[in-house]
């Protein structure tokens, strides 16, 4: 009978939003909702596995534009005071809910759950990634990166340059955040573009050396390396320049959106 390998492999990614004109903004609290009930709980497992003498292993891809928001003193700001707010009505709710058996046990977990995720973002002084990392020191996680702005790589059309930034651009970025630079990627979002067959090796490159994931079955509409129409200048990674992309009815070569 063959032998074979389950490898875990969650992938982390939502798309770059940072609004300071504003000081409530709907798209933010995409990311809070996020770090409250996915990144910050995460952590919990695997801190509980540690504390059970589970010896676990784990890989988790994280993109830059969601470590570069786990990273931004604006939103982290805004999250503490969100949190709080959130603290605050376990409370009232506890409190409302008293003597209400069905209910208050259900008011007094979500508070609970509140307290401690607000408790293990303090903890680590709102660096959630640190908290990653020194899962990563110690074995039992493994960190990997993907495309530098989650590009789909078929949008490129065949202009490599563009597939090269991403992906070392993703890299750079990784080492800067983890110290190290990442074994691997997250490919779910790309494949061949049609009649090339593989990528030229020279951009997929040995570093990272591995690649997981899926094969993207569709293909959009070609567009300019540039994810988003307004950029912001704290983007997560410099902004790849405008170069021609095929089929591209906008094209300024040589100029950063974000310029």
């Amino acid at each position: 009978m063959t032998r074979g390998y389950l490898a875990l492999v969650l992938h982390a990614h939502l798309p770059y939003v940072r609004h300071p004109e504003h000081e409530h903004f709907l798209e933010e609290q995409w990311f809070f909702q996020a770090m409250t009930e996915t990144y910050i709980p995460l952590a919990h497992v695997f801190e509980g596995l540690g504390r059970d003498g589970i010896d676990f292993r784990l890989t988790l891809s994280l993109s830059p534009p969601l470590a570069a928001m786990m990273r931004d003193p604006l939103l982290l700001d805004r999250y503490a005071r969100q949190l709080d707010r959130l603290v605050e009505l376990g409370h009232r709710e506890v409190e409302r809910t008293r003597g209400d058996g069905a209910f208050q046990p259900l008011a007094q977990m979500y508070r609970d759950r509140m307290v401690g995720v607000r408790d293990t973002f303090r903890r680590y002084e709102g660096d959630i990634p640190r908290a990653l990392r020194a899962f990563q020191d110690a074995g039992t996680l493994e960190l990997i990166t993907c495309n530098a702005t989650h590009m789909f790589l078929p949008l490129a059309d065949r202009n490599w340059a563009v597939c090269h930034a991403q992906i070392e651009l993703a890299a750079r970025e990784h080492e800067q955040r983890f110290g190290r630079r990442p074994q691997g990627r997250e490919r779910g979002r790309e494949r061949a573009p049609t009649g090339t067959g593989a990528m030229p090796a020279g951009v997929v490159s040995s570093r990272p050396r591995a690649v997981i994931g899926g094969q993207a079955k569709s293909r959009a509409p070609p567009q300019s390396a540039c994810p988003r129409a307004r950029c912001s200048k704290n983007a997560p990674t410099s902004c790849i320049p405008t170069t021609r992309v095929r089929h591209s009815t906008h094209v300024r070569p040589e100029r950063s959106h974000c310029s």
